[in-house]
């Protein structure tokens, strides 16, 4: 069982004991696919050395280097998230205004095939960094918004 299914039965069975004593008729549950069924994702960005990867955490755990787990793919976000999150990280690493200080990414997609990207920093954006974003959505054929304590 997989942790789609399972989390499905789980969600089946605490719906159950929600209605439990109440005459209601019998459910008719609908599975979605078990991979690419989210079409949302976030991300941190993991800078290590000169490498730079995405990054998730253990579930309930400080977010550092112990409790890391690595992401080149994420099974559950769409197609869409998948074949771009390598293309993203690869043209921003090339960049000294994009890769510098950047802290996290959430990636947005739509059914029509549209990509919202939102980047999030530890420093303030300029110009330069304008330039490199307005490149990166050219280059990729997405939108981007920056994002930096609190400002957009």
């Amino acid at each position: 069982m997989n942790d789609y299914t399972q989390q499905l039965q789980g969600k089946k069975d605490y719906l159950k004991t929600l209605f439990a004593g109440l005459d209601v008729p019998e459910w008719e549950v609908y599975e979605s696919p078990d991979k690419h069924y989210r079409m949302r994702a976030e991300f941190r960005i993991w800078h290590e050395g000169g490498e730079m990867f995405y990054a998730m955490f253990e579930k309930g755990q400080k977010a550092s280097g112990a409790s890391l787990i690595r992401c080149d793919r994420f099974d559950a976000a769409s197609e869409a998230v998948n074949c771009l999150m390598p293309e993203l990280i690869a043209v921003a690493a090339q960049s000294a205004e994009l890769r510098n200080h950047w802290y996290a990414v959430e990636f947005l997609s739509t059914l029509s095939g549209e990509m919202l990207v939102t980047m999030i920093y530890h420093k303030r954006l300029d110009d330069e960094w304008m330039k490199a974003a307005q490149a990166l959505q050219q280059q990729l054929d997405i939108s981007v918004i920056g994002r930096s304590r609190g400002r957009k």
